[in-house]
């Protein structure tokens, strides 16, 4: 990690923590913090570290976790991860509207109104679908 820190950034992404052993608070004792302990340096670029988990923060978890700075924030931790707000549903007119980027209009929307039928516009469930070639091929 050394090594790489000091020619370019670094962008590591971690998904569904939910699953790792011990969920959040494990992920943060065995992974997280020895990690940041050992990079004790300044580097001339930056590690990013993506996490994202599917539930709900435990109340035993805030002290891992910060909130997102702001022009107010007086203190900053680079060593603990940010807790971002969670996504709320999609409506049938955003998912439509990002939909035209790919189809027509008419079809985008056609798409937008069953998408959100079958998914009540939950993020982790609309994107598993969009991800997939399969809903792409004509």
């Amino acid at each position: 990690m050394h090594k790489l820190l000091n020619v370019s950034d670094v962008v590591l992404e971690f998904s569904e923590l939910q699953r790792f052993t011990g969920s959040l608070s494990g992920f943060m004792e065995e992974f997280w913090q020895p990690l940041v302990s050992h990079l004790d340096t300044l580097y001339p670029y930056r590690l990013i570290i993506l996490m994202s988990m599917t539930g709900t923060v435990r109340p035993e978890w805030t002290p891992l976790l910060q909130p997102p700075p702001d022009e107010l924030t007086v203190h900053f931790d680079l060593a603990l991860p940010i807790q971002l707000t969670g996504l709320s549903t999609f409506t049938e007119g955003e998912l439509a509207t990002w939909l035209q980027k790919r189809l027509p209009p008419n079809q985008a929307q056609a798409l937008a109104k069953v998408l959100i039928e079958e998914t009540q516009g939950q993020p982790q469930i609309l994107y598993n679908i969009l991800q997939d070639d399969r809903m792409w091929r004509s």
